[in-house]
């Protein structure tokens, strides 16, 4: 898209509808330079008067505010089309940027028995984990012992921005020839993960999107019509690998502290449980005695516990 076509103020200074006066001053005095009839040749002398004249017009209008207010309310047209060429101007730039991240170097990343090729700006656009592994990636790649669908999963969430639990061999499993429940349950089990990766690369952004992802699946209704939530081993499996304060471990307290039943707990629970988790339920239950537990869909209440919010 061209620049606006009329031959408005802020065009003949060549500065933005939102220009300020130093912006302004600076645009004046460089295309007085350029256009003064002083410095033109005399066949040119007439044409650069009239220039030079628009030129000084423009600036005395625009650099005092007051009628700087009332030449924009009396051209409302020129407002809507720098408006709309600055937003296309925005558009073309983040498809530059765009571009640019596929020019960039290609960073090897290393699973348990993979590995992937991730553009280095993937990474440390996010990550400061990635921007400190930066200088020696390039020559070594970055290697973790996770899981091969934990890693895949990762990347792919770098290119595609969602959560794609599909990617797990655990998940696939259970879509064969399995209910509904235990579907979630491994999709459950699968997120955890994916959780704890996003909190040792250190990236909130996909932690919050796993947190919302996670709560998605809760919501999902077996063919009873109730919801499946995480069970005893994914809770352990959380509180083992994440530290106290852990937005995802809130949001297990959270969730069993308003939905549980006695039945949750069986007899001896502390061998199923974290002693950790125990402990963050009854406070969240004694909480709640006095405090109204928020209700409705789980996935309305994820942004309570991501990690963004919490910093």
């Amino acid at each position: 898209m061209k620049e606006p076509v009329i031959q408005d103020h802020y065009r003949v200074l060549g500065v933005a509808y939102n220009a300020n006066a130093a912006q302004l001053k600076k645009a004046y005095h460089t295309a007085a330079k350029k256009q003064h009839p002083d410095k033109s040749t005399p066949t040119k002398a007439a044409k650069c008067t009239v220039a030079f004249q628009h030129l000084q017009a423009a600036y005395q209008t625009l650099s005092d505010t007051a009628s700087r207010k009332a030449y924009n309310l009396e051209h409302p047209p020129i407002k809507a089309q720098w408006d709309d060429w600055e937003r296309q101007q925005k558009i073309r730039e983040t498809k530059r940027q765009k571009r640019r991240c596929f020019t960039q170097e290609i960073i090897i990343v290393h699973s348990e028995n993979d590995q992937f090729k991730v553009h280095l700006h993937f990474l440390t656009a996010r990550s400061a984990f990635f921007r400190g592994q930066a200088e020696t990636a390039s020559r070594d790649g970055i290697r973790f012992a996770d899981e091969d669908d934990v890693v895949a999963a990762y990347v792919h969430f770098l290119y595609h921005d969602e959560i794609h639990t599909e990617l797990s061999e655990a998940v696939l499993e259970a879509a064969e020839g399995s209910d509904e429940s235990t579907i979630v349950k491994a999709e459950h089990g699968f997120l955890a993960k994916l959780y704890m990766f996003g909190e040792k690369v250190q990236d909130d952004i996909f932690c919050d999107k796993v947190i919302t992802a996670l709560a998605a699946t809760i919501d999902k209704r077996d063919g009873r019509g109730g919801r499946t939530f995480p069970n005893s081993k994914v809770v352990k499996f959380i509180y083992d690998g994440t530290i106290a304060g852990s937005p995802i471990r809130q949001m297990m307290a959270e969730i069993y502290a308003e939905n549980s039943g006695h039945h949750w707990f069986p007899h001896r629970a502390y061998e199923y449980f974290h002693p950790e988790f125990s402990y963050d339920v009854v406070r969240e239950i004694l909480l709640h005695r006095t405090q109204c537990p928020p209700r409705g869909k789980m996935v309305d209440l994820a942004p309570k516990w991501h990690r963004q919010k919490q910093k």
